[in-house]
């Protein structure tokens, strides 16, 4: 383990969770574990028939946060919600480690879908056996399971997805 990287809150697979983020470490990644109506929402791409947590890479210019909003609404319609991190997590795979951002969501209001590489949402009671990621995202979603019991988004603040360039959250 590298020096400035705080011990991980959990691990299995290669991947972990931490509850800082480890100093000079660029989070290159936001997935979000989204709840709507007691559910989880999950998204199917175009070219898959595997479901994942909605998210992706950041861009340059965003924070963490700003990638969340941004890719929750291009992924799930989400217009408004509420969000909280959950921390930040590692994947090593093939000697190579990248790094994210966990968030976890409620979904308050949602439109139509954007048009993205997003071909459906849909609303699961628990993670399906059909995950683009199977061996991260059911570690990333029982964190964030976690969070969601322990009450972490009763006091989450309440945003509004950017639904224009450059506007920010």
């Amino acid at each position: 383990m590298e020096p400035n990287i705080p011990s991980p809150v959990c691990r299995k697979d290669g991947v972990e969770i931490h509850a800082a983020v480890p100093k000079d470490i660029t989070e290159a990644f936001s997935v979000i574990a989204v709840r709507e109506n007691g559910a989880w929402l999950l998204v199917r791409h175009s070219a898959r028939k595997t479901w994942e947590l909605p998210g992706g890479h950041r861009e340059p210019d965003e924070t963490p946060l700003e990638a969340a909003c941004r890719e929750l609404y291009e992924e799930t319609g989400a217009l408004r919600f509420r969000l909280c991190a959950c921390g930040c997590y590692s994947v090593t795979q093939g000697g190579q480690t990248s790094w994210g951002a966990l968030f976890l969501a409620e979904a308050i209001t949602r439109g139509p879908l954007p048009e993205s590489e997003i071909a459906q949402v849909r609303a699961f009671a628990a993670l399906p056996s059909a995950l683009t990621y199977p061996t991260i995202q059911p570690v990333l979603h029982a964190c964030a399971e976690k969070y969601l019991r322990g009450g972490a988004l009763e006091n989450a603040p309440l945003f509004r997805a950017p639904v224009r360039k450059g506007e920010r959250p």
